[in-house]
Order: structure tokens, then sequence, then C-alpha cells
């Protein structure tokens, strides 16, 4: 409304050979991001989604977009929230929600339609109401294709603040939570 710029987005495409058009002919104007530590072991990661590639995910290019991973890594992100108990009935009882403000996605790889894809999934940070999940999409080969980093706060939906996770949900939170470096 205001024109004033609310949303970045800095696209890295980690040995993946982005076609000429893709590259932007200007450098980062955005902000200034703050450093995350990834988990050091990812042993611990819980399966949240798999599958293969279908025709809507597949960019301009012939390979999984980036909209088609986002959309994934959200599937991923509705099973970790529930295994800590951020499920419809908790959202609608409770009245709380799950507000993210950040995405770091990492390509490594690529997909093609129809290729298999296994999501697995932890927390990289748990805070008073907020959490980091950490969603790593495999091949079938188990070579890793991307990770998206998923900042988030558990959110009052009456007040529209940040709330403070409950006791149970910390609880559930706190044995899926990986050890960073």
């Amino acid at each position: 409304v205001t024109g004033e710029a609310i949303t970045w987005v800095d696209v890295y495409w980690d040995a993946v050979a982005a076609p000429p058009a893709a590259v932007p002919a200007s450098g980062w104007d955005g902000p200034e991001f703050e450093p995350r530590s990834d988990p050091t072991d990812l042993s611990r990661l819980v399966p949240s989604a798999a599958g293969r590639t279908q025709p809507g995910d597949i960019d301009e290019f012939g390979r999984l977009g980036i909209c088609g991973m986002i959309h994934k890594f959200t599937d991923s992100s509705v099973q970790i929230g529930a295994a800590i108990g951020l499920t419809a009935d908790y959202i609608k009882t409770a009245r709380r929600g799950f507000s993210t403000f950040e995405f770091r996605l990492v390509i490594a790889g690529t997909l093609g339609l129809g290729d298999l894809y296994r999501n697995r999934t932890g927390i990289a940070h748990l805070g008073n109401s907020s959490l980091r999940f950490l969603h790593v999409m495999r091949d079938g080969d188990g070579r890793e294709i991307a990770r998206l980093g998923q900042y988030g706060v558990q959110l009052d939906l009456d007040k529209r603040r940040p709330a403070p996770l409950a006791p149970e949900l910390r609880a559930r939170a706190e044995r899926l939570v990986l050890p960073t470096g």
C-alpha cells in the first residue's frame, strides 16, 4: 500500500546452472541477513513428506521450481507442527497459529517431472515463542536437493502478537531440537 518493500528474495542455486535470464543484472540491495547456525547432525531429522514431483511443481526450465519446493516444504511444516501438537484442533481451541517471518532456501540440486523426493525435518531453534524448522529435501538416491530454514513464531490469533509455547508443545518440541554448531 505504501510502496515500502516488506519482502526480500535473494536466491542462490548452489551447484545448479542458472539460466542466464535468471541471473540479476545488479547486486543485492535488500537487508543484511542475520547469520543462522545450521545443525551439525542431521541424523535426528524426522520424515515429514515424500512423493513425486507433479506438472504444477515444474518451472519454465523443466525442473522443480521454487514454488514447487516451497509447497513441498509447507507439507513438511504441517507435519512437524502436528508432531509438536500444533494441530488444527489446537489452533481452533487455543486460538494459536504459526506465523512464518523468514524462509532461507538453499538449492543444491534439481528434480524433474515425476522424480521422487523425501523431506525430513527438525527444529534448529526453540525459543519462548519462536521456532526455526529445518527441512531437508533429498532425491530418491539420497542426494540433498534443497534445504529450507523456516523461522516463525507461535501467534495469539486474537491479539495478533507472539505467544509463548504451551508447556505440552514445548515438551514435544524439545525432543525434536537438533544440535547446532
